[in-house]
């Protein structure tokens, strides 16, 4: 049973996958190629300039001041444990600029999320 939701199509580049996506993903009023393609081109024109570092943030060294924490932060045993786990022999911890890192799922259920969110 399908739910109400919404769409990011507008950040598939192909749009041979934004025609899959929505025909299998959505439940498009019209999955005609033609009403396909006008959704598909609005969604691209809703986007907004391109993010310019994408996957590219800038990443620098951590300030002084946080040193402490750290140090505090790597005696806690979950992070110990982590660490074997993982057989992390090192680790750093660097300011990291997020916004070029963050993704986007492409299909959000309202029922859902509401119910996460409520």
């Amino acid at each position: 049973m399908s739910s109400p939701g919404l769409s990011l199509v507008g950040f598939i580049t192909d749009q041979q996958q934004a025609f899959l996506h929505l025909r299998m993903d959505c439940v498009p009023a019209d999955a005609s190629d033609r009403a396909l393609s006008a959704e598909w081109v609005a969604a691209k024109a809703k986007r907004g300039p391109p993010m310019p570092k994408a996957g590219a943030p800038d990443i620098q060294p951590t300030p002084a001041a946080v040193e402490p924490y750290i140090t505090q932060l790597m005696q806690q045993p979950w992070v110990k444990a982590t660490f074997q786990i993982f057989a992390v022999a090192k680790a750093e911890f660097k300011m990291v600029e997020i916004d070029p890192l963050l993704a986007y799922d492409l299909l959000f259920d309202e029922d859902r999320s509401k119910h996460h969110c409520g």
